[in-house]
């Protein structure tokens, strides 16, 4: 009873002080955005990583792997600070693309302003679509963005919109599929925010419909879910 007694203020007191976890998550961010920024390059400005965008962690993963390939292909869902990044390391690399896929009108043209400022209008293509509304097994509706039925190929895929507290719980499993529904191995395909119970969600599903497909989780602040599809040995 007193050692209860004696906890609880304490608790009450420095509730709001950094954790250990806290502190390590910090460095973790801290040193993924100095890669980050290493990777694009001291001529291009990148803005805030907090709230609704990805974190530095798991753009550092990313942009790591399009730096890997040569002229890359990049296709994403959700505008923002990535494709800014994206453009900028694919122009470091010689060459490539990014394609994002973004609903918002007024947020599309403020990123295309940004990438004309930057001098990266070459590599980043921004296609304004509508969105749709989906039913998975009947019974759970959703919206997405509105997407190509024709092949696209692509090398690697970033999933990081729309945002399910306005479109539905299940909102990026559209743009998933659509991905798998065109992947060729080697092809990787990244879902973010995959520590949320949404894109849980998702992963469960995608597992259930797409056999031959291998899912790693890459440890981030938000978690990230790595899919490519699987190699057959000859």
């Amino acid at each position: 009873m007193l050692l209860s007694f004696i906890k609880d203020p304490f608790r009450k007191r420095y509730r709001s002080l950094a954790s250990k976890k806290d502190l390590a998550n910090l460095y973790s961010q801290i040193s993924s955005l100095l890669a980050v920024r290493d990777m694009v390059g001291p001529d291009v400005h990148i803005g805030n990583f907090r709230g609704w965008a990805i974190s530095p962690d798991a753009l550092a993963e990313i942009l790591y792997r399009v730096s890997q390939i040569e002229r890359a292909r990049v296709v994403e869902f959700g505008a923002g600070e990535s494709t800014i990044a994206i453009a900028a390391v694919l122009r470091r690399s010689g060459g490539g693309e990014v394609l994002s896929f973004e609903h918002d009108e007024f947020h599309a043209s403020v990123i295309r302003k940004r990438i004309a400022e930057a001098g990266l209008t070459e590599y980043a293509d921004i296609r304004l679509v509508p969105m749709m509304e989906y039913t998975h097994n009947d019974d759970t509706k959703y919206k997405s963005y509105k997407l190509p039925e024709r092949a696209y190929e692509y090398d690697i895929a970033l999933v990081d919109g729309p945002i399910w507290r306005q479109h539905g719980k299940l909102c990026r499993l559209a743009p998933v599929k659509w991905c798998l529904d065109r992947a060729h191995p080697g092809n990787l395909v990244y879902l973010d925010d995959a520590g949320r119970e949404y894109e849980r969600e998702v992963i469960d599903i995608v597992k259930r419909e797409y056999a031959g497909m291998v899912f790693d989780e890459v440890v981030t602040e938000k978690g990230l879910v790595r899919i490519c599809k699987e190699t057959v040995d000859e």
